[in-house]
């Protein structure tokens, strides 16, 4: 239970707050008067100023846009010049092509001359080599059949002196 005291200083506070309530609304009402007055000046200032920017881009891109016509007209003969120089480049390719072909065609020939003189070669080193063998063979056999006949003629001298 709330003695009579007790409810007295409820209700005393309860007043007071309910005053200083209205003295922050009145507060902020004030405030909200002074920030949208701030605001409205800032914004006066600030499009004042945004319009003067404005004006000035304007003369920037007028001037911008002439700029950028003479950039495309240069750019255009730019474009124009290195048309007519891929059109050179594409001819002096096709040219070195079919002297490359021409080149190529004749190191074919000049290999193939190669490769008949190779064969050639080869077929005279083998009959060569054939021959050389074939000789070395009757001159082996023929060294043979000396050293065959050393050997008796030494048996012989032997066979003699023995006798003797």
């Amino acid at each position: 239970m709330i003695s009579q005291g007790g409810a007295e200083y409820q209700c005393l506070n309860k007043n007071a707050l309910q005053h200083e309530i209205k003295q922050l609304k009145i507060q902020c009402a004030e405030l909200k008067q002074l920030l949208l007055e701030q605001i409205e000046t800032n914004l006066t200032k600030q499009y004042s100023k945004a319009l003067k920017e404005l004006q000035e881009n304007l003369t920037l891109a007028t001037s911008n846009c002439q700029i950028y016509r003479n950039s495309m007209n240069f750019l255009a003969q730019e474009k124009t010049t290195q048309e007519q120089q891929i059109k050179s480049f594409q001819n002096e390719i096709q040219q070195l092509k079919k002297q490359r072909d021409v080149e190529k065609n004749e190191l074919q020939m000049i290999i193939a001359r190669g490769n008949h003189n190779c064969l050639t070669w080869q077929r005279h080193i083998q009959s060569d080599y054939i021959k050389f063998n074939s000789q070395i063979s009757r001159n082996t056999k023929r060294n043979q059949r000396i050293r065959l006949r050393i050997q008796m003629k030494k048996v012989r001298i032997e066979e003699e002196d023995f006798i003797l």
